[in-house]
């Protein structure tokens, strides 16, 4: 599919349930910006693990973010804060927060869907170790996340001979 992010691609949620209970897959790797999707496969039972194009570092800090929320306590857009709990020094504005999340100052964080990462039995991650190392392991040793690193997944060959 060639939808984007922000387009409403729920109309395949009940498509999707009748296909997983008609092939009854072992497990299933779903792309979070179907938001819909982990809630057809939950209703199936079957396990999923979540795929986002994003690296670790990003996970880190949309966690960390959630978990401390270091930008309900500035007072406009463009006062900075710290990401607290990262081994680099990560500093940001609200402004700089992606626009689809409702935080405060206009700014915000990606809403997911209630339970997605959490019931799924893990993540890939568009990243591959030795670039990452303090980021792989924080995400998966402190923030607990089961984690398969897979990448560099890239979108730059886009004819079938290139992909293969």
């Amino acid at each position: 599919m060639s939808a984007t992010s922000f387009t409403d691609t729920s109309m395949l949620q009940e498509p999707q349930q009748n296909l997983l209970l008609e092939r009854k897959p072992d497990c299933i790797v779903h792309e979070v910006f179907h938001r819909w999707s982990a809630v057809a496969i939950d209703s199936v039972g079957i396990p999923r693990i979540t795929f986002n194009g994003n690296e670790c570092i990003a996970r880190c800090v949309r966690e960390n973010m959630e978990r401390y929320k270091p930008h309900e306590r500035v007072t406009s857009d463009l006062e900075p804060f710290i990401v607290p709990g990262l081994s680099d020094r990560i500093e940001l504005t609200t402004s700089q927060l992606p626009v689809f999340g409702g935080q405060p100052h206009g700014g915000g964080l990606h809403k997911r869907m209630p339970g997605s990462d959490e019931k799924s039995f893990g993540v890939v991650v568009n990243s591959f170790y030795d670039l990452e190392t303090i980021c792989v392991d924080y995400f998966r040793d402190e923030l607990g996340n089961r984690a398969w690193i897979v990448g560099p997944v890239s979108l730059c060959n886009r004819n079938v001979e290139d992909k293969g």
